[in-house]
């Protein structure tokens, strides 16, 4: 599904890390366009990141990271019946044991620290 979201996203960290900056930025673009001129999380930051090693710019890579804070949580794969996130695709839901119910939806992603992944479990209790 080359004009899907996941797609542009997917090439454009793959045209950064090869430093293909015009390349990046056209499927950052892309990826924003596809969600509605708003762009969530990951996407800002990765935005910041462009802004940053293509030009030195930290100016502009912050501007991108201080839109990140109010910016959409990322897409993710949750549970439809109980709303509980899920790292991956699973046929029962880790919560609330029902089948077939998790999803890929707008912000789906469970909660992540410096980009991985972190376990309920993990978390301090409140």
């Amino acid at each position: 599904a080359p004009a899907h979201r996941e797609s542009h996203l997917l090439r454009a960290r793959a045209n950064l890390d090869a430093r293909l900056w015009g390349e990046a930025r056209r499927h950052l673009a892309a990826a924003i366009a596809t969600e509605g001129d708003v762009a969530d999380v990951g996407t800002c930051r990765l935005m910041a990141r462009l802004e940053e090693e293509e030009s030195g710019d930290v100016a502009a890579g912050h501007s991108w990271l201080a839109r990140a804070a109010d910016a959409p949580p990322d897409p993710g794969w949750s549970c439809t019946a109980c709303g509980a996130p899920a790292v991956e695709w699973r046929p029962t839901c880790a919560s609330c044991g029902a089948f077939d119910r998790i999803a890929w939806r707008a912000g789906g992603a469970p909660a992540m620290t410096l980009g991985m992944p972190v376990a309920a479990a993990a978390l301090p209790p409140t």
